[in-house]
């Protein structure tokens, strides 16, 4: 309740209690265990020990705490455990609100452990734990009685309930389980939530919206996933966490795609606040994503049984992502990037010069090069820049049927590029490498950093001729308003995860994806 205390429980015995909305915590001293000023003991030679202070039983510090319940502000449940005995567990009870010295032990005689109670009234309510079990529970002085109601799922442990109101609650727990009832915990129904591993936390802001969150195990990831009609359907709320994102592209400013390690694609149709998982029935690592309009897209990536045993990958969707289709091209390569002109002809670049167009993705345009070609920027039908290892970058004037390789003047690797026109662009890579030219790529100028700023960049896009960003390892975002003169550190130290690729819609709208499932949004 609004009034009640906050109270927080741990190991070794740890109560903490808040009566200030926890602007200030106090550790609770429950005073249970009973203590003797001096116990005698005698050993086989009849020799007396004389022992002070003395536990006859279970103290503070050799408790588990584990969840609570407080129906007033006086009156707190809070369940705990002890290593001291594997036959009973205990439930600890303050009428007074937690003051020091007032808690009741109550033993249950059981050893199985329950993890989260509720009550509806001062006595009664349920109580949850090990096995999926959930009991009623009626407590009369300082007797507790319980009766099973059901076991759920396949009879992992339960963690955690939340109740919306006298009647409508949820329990979940490992293996996926989350249940409901809607009679006051009478009967329990379980609820298909698509997710397979631990349910850790659940929580509702009122009857239509909740949140929770958990292990995706078969997705091998995190989850939170959000409700907005009592659960009757969840919906991933952030998808892939704990999994590197390597690509990302906008067609407006609300709807877009991103692409991940592990076959991860998902879809946003409002600016990226919500990303919904796209099934594309694959566990291979996906590199970039292109969308044409809100319909026509294409993921690329590879399989990955070692570094020589690879299928280059190309994903195929004509509905939005709703499905998709995979294209497997050339055997032994990689593909990195993929993109599309304003006509509708596209190209995808890889591993050992591979480069690929999209009149047939299974066969390579003549690159001249044999190194790996990371970076992507398509002009028209006929113009195209690839760049990659080595200083490389190359040029197309003629739809691919010839490449050019370009001075760059750098034996760095150039990990993408963004052609802002036909003449002006620029490039990023390793050791800092940031390079611009104005005249097509016929010559390329190096372009000074601010200090300490060695990183390998892995991304670069302007919005215009003046304005851009690079952005790569360790979190490093550099941003320049004058074509690249000068360049200022953004969000620094905001994280130190590598930052795979920027995404620029328009001055106003853009994001970037990296390791560890970061996801950022431009903010003007």
């Amino acid at each position: 309740g609004e009034d009640n205390p906050l109270i927080a429980t741990g190991t070794q015995g740890v109560l903490l209690r808040s009566v200030d909305d926890g602007a200030t915590w106090d550790h609770i001293n429950m005073g249970i265990g009973h203590f003797y000023d001096s116990l005698a003991i005698v050993d086989s030679l009849n020799d007396t020990t004389w022992v002070l202070d003395t536990t006859l039983y279970i103290t503070q510090s050799a408790i588990t705490f584990y969840g609570g319940f407080a129906p007033t502000a006086d009156l707190i449940y809070i369940l705990g455990d002890s290593l001291d005995s594997d036959e009973e567990f205990y439930v600890f009870r303050s009428t007074d609100g937690g003051d020091s010295g007032s808690w009741d032990m109550l033993v249950l005689e059981t050893p199985a452990k329950f993890y989260e109670l509720h009550f509806f009234d001062d006595d009664n309510g349920i109580m949850i734990g090990e096995g999926g079990e959930i009991y009623s529970v009626e407590i009369a002085e300082s007797t507790i009685t319980r009766s099973l109601i059901r076991v759920l799922g396949t009879g992992g442990a339960l963690r955690e309930i939340e109740f919306i109101d006298a009647n409508n609650g949820w329990v979940i727990g490992t293996g996926g389980t989350v249940a409901k009832t809607v009679d006051a915990g009478a009967n329990w129904d379980l609820v298909d939530i698509d997710v397979t591993g631990d349910i850790n936390d659940i929580a509702f802001y009122n009857a239509d919206e909740g949140w929770l969150v958990g292990d995706d195990v078969s997705r091998g990831s995190g989850a939170i996933k959000i409700t907005e009609d009592g659960g009757e359907t969840w919906n991933f709320r952030s998808y892939g966490l704990g999994v590197d994102l390597n690509g990302i592209h906008f067609v407006s400013p609300d709807e877009g795609w991103l692409v991940g390690k592990s076959g991860r694609i998902a879809h946003t149709t409002d600016a990226g606040r919500m990303w919904i998982h796209q099934d594309a029935n694959t566990s291979r690592s996906l590199q970039d994503i292109y969308f044409a309009d809100a319909d026509d897209g294409w993921a690329v990536g590879f399989s990955l049984n070692d570094p020589i045993d690879t299928t280059a990958t190309i994903l195929f969707t004509s509905n939005g992502g709703d499905t998709w289709e995979m294209i497997d091209s050339l055997s032994g390569y990689r593909l990195n990037k993929i993109e599309f002109s304003d006509d509708g002809d596209g190209w995808a670049v890889g591993n050992f010069g591979l480069i690929l167009h999209s009149s047939d993705w299974h066969n390579s345009q003549e690159s001249g090069v044999s190194v790996e070609l990371f970076g992507l920027d398509v002009i028209s039908s006929d113009v195209a820049f690839a760049c990659g290892q080595g200083g490389t970058i190359l040029k197309t004037t003629n739809g691919g049927v010839s490449w050019t390789q370009l001075t760059s003047g750098t034996e760095q690797s150039i990990m993408d590029i963004d052609m802002v026109d036909a003449n002006i662009g620029y490039v990023c890579g390793s050791m800092g490498t940031v390079l611009k030219t104005t005249n097509g790529g016929n010559s390329w100028t190096s372009l000074e950093l601010p200090a300490h700023s060695s990183s390998v960049f892995k991304s670069v896009a302007f919005i215009d001729a003046e304005i851009g960003w690079i952005a790569g390892m360790f979190g490093y975002i550099l941003h320049t308003i004058d074509g690249g003169e000068t360049w200022y550190r953004q969000k620094e130290g905001f994280s130190e995860e590598t930052l795979n690729e920027i995404s620029i819609l328009d001055a106003n709208h853009a994001w970037i994806v990296g390791n560890n499932s970061i996801v950022l949004e431009l903010k003007r």
